[in-house]
């Protein structure tokens, strides 16, 4: 007799232990998932190839600046002339950044853990080169005036992340 109530409450109570450990272990998966995502990208950004092609693209820009002359114009001036070196560094930087926000957006990787790889003075690349060299090669390939959905959503992620507003 004493079987048959225990009995129902023994099963209940594994059961609900299962479910516990299914759900901890979910968790902590999860969670060593997201730093296993956190330490790729750390592992990406300090890639040599990245590191070149960051410091080309900020030597473009100070090249610009010196020169008096707009980033986006001397990129098309390089490009109509088929010099690609530095529309592959582009890329190179482009898509992580590109990477990082789609995994930011799809809340892979949270705000607080991105804010603590980089320097506000890392991220503004993004602002001052990516963004504006993606757009120009997107309004050259595509004959539009239009902006990029991406470069829409890199711009909504560098304005979360770092508090600057890319348009005031």
């Amino acid at each position: 007799m004493w079987f048959q109530i225990v009995s129902p409450i023994v099963a209940i109570a594994s059961f609900a232990l299962s479910l516990f450990a299914i759900s901890f272990s979910y968790k902590n998966g999860l969670k060593i998932k997201k730093q296993d995502i956190l330490m790729e990208l750390m592992n990406q950004y300090n890639k040599q190839e990245m590191g070149n092609a960051i410091r080309k693209l900020r030597e473009f820009k100070d090249n610009c600046k010196n020169k008096s002359s707009d980033i986006e114009t001397e990129f098309g001036n390089i490009w109509q002339e088929n010099n690609y070196e530095l529309d592959n560094m582009r890329r190179v930087v482009s898509r992580y950044f590109l990477e990082v926000t789609i995994l930011w957006e799809n809340n892979f990787v949270d705000m607080n853990s991105l804010k603590k790889l980089w320097s506000k003075d890392d991220l503004s690349i993004i602002s001052s080169i990516i963004i504006p060299l993606d757009n120009k090669k997107y309004k050259m390939n595509y004959k539009d005036d239009t902006i990029d959905d991406r470069l829409v959503l890199m711009g909504k992620f560098y304005e979360e992340i770092t508090g600057n507003k890319l348009i005031e």
